[in-house]
């Protein structure tokens, strides 16, 4: 008599693997029918194309200045229903979401990042960027969340650095805290 397997305590599954999505409304072979004949259901088609679905406006960003001219720049944008906010190492700005097809207006100019962390004062994240910032738009709270690192120069004092805004303003006020580690 062979030994007897245990079943795991967690019940088991499996994900199946996704397959990229065609163009909707066209394939190969009949809908179901014979293979070999192209076709294209005018149903499904979309009305749109790709450029269609563009904002058909672009605008200049954060730049490499004699501030932000770290390597690799790690942008990051975000968007909300008013503002884009942008970050790049150690700077951040906002414009006003555009119209469709016309270009957003800048409301806050490139700054310091740890700008945002001024009433944190005996803290690393009020005076240093250490980079690697990460801005989101929580749609939900309607809020802004901005992070990034801070440290010293010999790297024994470490920051996460956390703001949320208070208003869905990106310009306005934040709460702010950090995570140290030392």
């Amino acid at each position: 008599m062979g030994t007897r397997r245990e079943k795991p305590n967690a019940p088991f599954h499996v994900l199946p693997l996704r397959h990229p999505v065609p163009v909707a409304g066209t394939g190969v072979g009949k809908p179901g029918g014979k293979p070999g004949n192209s076709w294209t259901d005018t149903d499904l088609t979309s009305p749109l194309s790709y450029t269609d679905l563009s904002l058909g406006s672009s605008f200049d960003g954060i730049g490499t200045d004699s501030v932000n001219v770290y390597v690799p720049p790690d942008p990051n944008l975000a968007v909300s229903p008013t503002q884009i906010v942008q970050t790049v190492n150690v700077e951040f700005a906002v414009w006003r979401h555009p119209v469709f097809g016309a270009a957003p207006e800048q409301t806050l100019a490139p700054e310091p990042i740890h700008a945002i962390f001024s009433s944190l004062s005996n803290s690393l994240c009020a005076t240093n960027d250490g980079g690697d910032p990460i801005v989101l738009w929580d749609r939900f709270d309607q809020r802004w969340i901005i992070s990034q690192l801070a440290y010293n120069s010999r790297l024994t004092d470490n920051h996460w650095c956390l703001a949320i805004s208070t208003t869905s303003d990106a310009t306005g006020s934040y709460s702010v805290s950090v995570v140290s580690q030392r």
